[in-house]
């Protein structure tokens, strides 16, 4: 096993690997190269494997043992194919050798100086924490004085503020007290007057006797009471009023403290000396601090760029040497042996093995980073030919020298002794009828074939067969053998080829219906064998493919209206059928709904078979339906669809749709009364009456009818008539062809006077009273009132008596009366 080092690049650190180099045989399939030019061989050998006996099982696999390999360099992952030998060792390990030794040193290098680096930025990474530390004490001293500050603003700020609120508390003050004053004044007016009146009564009353004063008296003493007591109260509020007193000494003390505060030239609060000065030096060590951080990181950026140059330096010293172990890649000399065993087929039903084999001596590469490859040269497999003779009737199997590439797969191949040229010269075929019919079975079609085979081997080959092969999949689908029959045509053709006159063959060969999308041979074998495919010795004759139709062919012989109901017939043939239930649908393509469908009955229909011979169903593929009508289809398109399926008729199937066709337009009523007489005391009525509104009403009656009395005389029943006349004047109505009537009723004594009416009418039901579309033709007079006569003669032949001759007509009540009349004097006529 060979080891060699190798340097390779992992982020930003280069790390040298050990690789191991070994190998196994690899598949011809992995060579990323071949040697063009490399025209010489190691060798090649031919080996004959067996010279007697019977050799029945082929051979596979190869010839080359593979020899062990002590070099290590041959256990490679990369090797699978196991004819493949390492022969030496590493080719370029020795140039290899230096540069190896020279990556390792710029390795170590790249380590050191790795290392190096890492250990400074490990530093600066700490010396950036401190200077953010030391920024970070800065910015919070700088706060804490600037917060110092801004506590004495806003002391002198509140100060100020409250100095004034107490101005205004004392001015409002003041006009309180003055207010209240003038109260007390107002009260003692009122107290004095009160108490004069009292003491007038009271003088009254007391010194002067006047006793009934004495209840005005008690009145004025309770108000001069109430009065002293108001105005004493409010004397003493405002004798024991401290306010103002407060309110002044509060506005002083505010005063001396904003003159206290102004005088004072420090930026904080006297009681925030203290913490003023703390900041303050927090803000004067640290700033020193920063300095010298700030300084160290410089430094440390200077080291460690200058590392990085060196690193950079020692990187491209190891990408150099690694660039020239690239170049002395390693490599081994290698050889595969590729074989090829030739099994000939002799013609006494034995086999002979031989082997031939070719040495490939090449080159195996295996670099550091990539796939293993290998470079081939070219070897050869000689020509060969098959020793053993059997005669001037056989021709010996040979096979030429052949080039043998590193991706030659070791083969087996089967070589056979074929009839000798003078002995066979002469093969011919003619395939002169190919049908294809239905079989038994719902998977499987019948292929008749008819045609002739000819060989002049047929005097040796004595078993005829009959083989279809699918020229897609490769398969043998069908094989029949046959006894030929005589065949005057390929005689006359040819005379001189043996057994010419009895060549004729006529087979039945049932195959699946799947196989009818392939394209079909047909082979006419002569063989030694007493199967198709066992002779050792075979004279074919393959004829042109059979491409059956895979199309979906269909005609429409006829789609017309026949006794009043929809009328098709046609025929659709196709191999793609799925089954052998084939239903004729009627479809509205207005609506695009179905209206009806059944099964058709698969008429024999010889002249579709004989134009599409291979379509399996072609010979019963005619179809006749007959569908009812109704007048919810007048106006609308109607389609007729053919489709063949299995037992399931709703899935699985294959459909063919007839054009559409308007079958049925227009609902008018149409009608005409070709005759309407009497004739020998009957009256007769004949015509038609067409309309598609009669669609569903079955049953036809006419109906006599008295105008001048308005009321019914008669009807009878009719059996519709054909009329093709006016199935040509109307094909768009379902029951003109079927229209027609004729019918004669007995002479009633209202038709001598009576308008006579005659009503055609169609019904649902066979009473027709219901459900019907009627016509009514014109009114009709049959017989008239008048009485005429006329003399046609007088005839006196004697003067003794006169004779009178004449006829006398009379209509009445429908009958003709005709007399003839012969008078003698005083006779009367009544």
């Amino acid at each position: 096993m060979t080891e060699h080092k190798k340097m390779y690049k992992a982020g930003k650190r280069w790390v040298v690997a050990t690789l191991t180099v070994a190998s196994i045989a690899v598949a011809g399939t992995t060579v990323n190269s071949q040697v063009a030019h490399a025209d010489t061989v190691s060798g090649t050998e031919t080996q004959q494997v067996s010279n007697d006996g019977n050799f029945s099982a082929p051979v596979t696999g190869t010839a080359t043992q593979q020899a062990e390999d002590t070099s290590a360099s041959n256990a490679s992952d990369d090797d699978n194919d196991p004819r493949i030998k390492v022969i030496s060792g590493d080719m370029n390990k020795a140039a290899r050798a230096s540069y190896e030794k020279q990556a390792q040193e710029a390795q170590q290098q790249i380590n050191e100086y790795n290392n190096g680096i890492e250990q400074l930025k490990e530093q600066q990474t700490k010396n950036e924490q401190a200077v953010t530390y030391d920024q970070e004490q800065i910015n919070q001293g700088n706060q804490q004085l600037n917060q110092l500050r801004s506590a004495k603003l806003s002391k002198q700020k509140d100060l100020h503020a409250q100095l004034e609120e107490n101005i205004e508390q004392r001015k409002e003050w003041s006009a309180h007290i003055a207010e209240l004053r003038s109260e007390w004044h107002k009260l003692y007016d009122v107290y004095q007057k009160a108490h004069v009146q009292s003491e007038k009564l009271y003088d009254l009353y007391f010194h002067q006797g006047h006793t009934e004063l004495r209840e005005e008296y008690n009145k004025a003493n309770k108000v001069d009471q109430d009065a002293y007591k108001a105005f004493q109260e409010k004397q003493d509020a405002v004798i024991h009023e401290t306010k103002t007193v407060e309110l002044t000494q509060k506005g002083t003390q505010l005063s001396n403290q904003m003159t206290a505060l102004a005088n004072d030239h420090n930026p904080y609060l006297p009681e925030d000396k203290d913490k003023y000065e703390q900041a303050q030096k927090q803000v004067e060590t640290y700033t020193t601090q920063l300095k010298n951080e700030q300084a160290t990181k410089v430094n440390l950026a200077s080291k460690i760029s200058t590392l990085q140059a060196k690193l950079n330096n020692a990187e491209l010293q190891l990408s150099n040497a690694n660039g020239m172990i690239d170049v002395y890649t390693p490599w081994y000399k290698v050889e595969k042996k590729v074989t090829q065993t030739i099994i000939f087929n002799l013609p006494d039903g034995t086999q002979r093995p031989v082997l031939r084999v070719g040495t490939l001596d090449g080159i195996k590469r295996v670099p550091t980073n990539g796939p293993v490859s290998y470079e081939w040269p070219t070897s050869k497999w000689p020509a060969f030919t098959a020793p053993w003779n059997f005669g001037d009737e056989y021709i010996v199997p040979s096979v030429p020298a052949q080039t043998v590439y590193s991706n030659t797969p070791d083969q087996t191949i089967t070589l056979s002794y074929t009839v000798a040229k003078d002995f066979a010269k002469e093969n011919y075929g003619k395939l002169t009828s190919v049908i294809i019919t239905p079989s038994n079975g719902s998977t499987m079609a019948r292929l008749g074939l008819e045609g002739w085979h000819v060989a002049d081997a047929s005097r040796v080959l004595k078993y005829a067969y009959i083989i279809i092969k699918d020229q897609k999949t490769g398969e043998i689908v069908a094989e029949t053998s046959y006894a030929p029959l005589a065949s005057q045509d390929a005689q006359q053709a040819y005379p001189k080829i043996a057994n010419s006159n009895q060549a004729k063959f006529s087979v039945v060969l049932n195959i699946p219906l799947k196989n009818l999308n392939d394209p079909l041979g047909v082979i006419a074998r002569y063989t030694n064998g007493d199967s198709y495919d066992t002779g050792s010795l075979n004279a074919d004759y393959s004829f042109g493919p059979i491409k059956a139709d895979m199309g979906s062919h269909a005609w429409l012989d006829q789609c017309a209206f026949v006794n009043g109901k929809l009328h098709v017939a046609g025929w659709h043939a196709t191999n793609q059928a799925p089954g052998a239930t084939h239903t004729i649908i009627l479809f509205d393509a207005t609506r695009h709904c179905e209206i009806g469908r059944t099964t058709a009955g698969n008429d024999l229909r010889n002249d579709v078979q004989a134009v599409y011979p291979t379509i399996y169903n072609a010979g019963y593929s005619g179809f006749s339906a007959d569908f009812d009508v109704t007048p919810g289809v007048v106006g609308d398109q109607l389609q007729i669809v053919s489709r063949w399926s299995g037992n399931d008729t709703n899935t699985n199937y294959v459909d063919y749709w007839f054009p559409a066709k308007l079958m049925m337009s227009g609902e008018d009523n149409n009608a005409y009364l070709d005759q309407a007489k009497v004739i020998n005391n009957h009256f007769t009525v004949a015509g038609w009456h067409a309309t598609n509104q009669a669609a569903g009403r079955q049953y036809h009656t006419i109906i006599l009818f008295d105008a001048s009395q308005n009321r019914e005389l008669t009807r009878i029943s009719v059996t519709p008539a054909e009329r093709a006349d006016v199935a040509r004047a109307f094909p768009q109505i379902f029951n003109a062809g079927e229209s027609g009537f004729n019918v004669s009723f007995d002479l009633l004594p209202e038709m001598a006077t009576d308008n006579i009416q005659i009503i055609s009418r169609w019904s649902k039901s066979q009473d027709a009273n219901t459900d019907y579309v009627d016509y009514w033709f014109a009114p009709l007079r049959l017989l008239t009132d008048d009485n005429k006569a006329a003399l046609d003669q007088i005839s006196l032949p004697t003067t003794s008596s006169k004779s009178l001759a004449g006829m006398l007509l009379i209509k009445r009540s429908g009958v003709h009366i005709t007399r003839l009349l012969s008078l003698t004097p005083g006779s009367t006529v009544s």
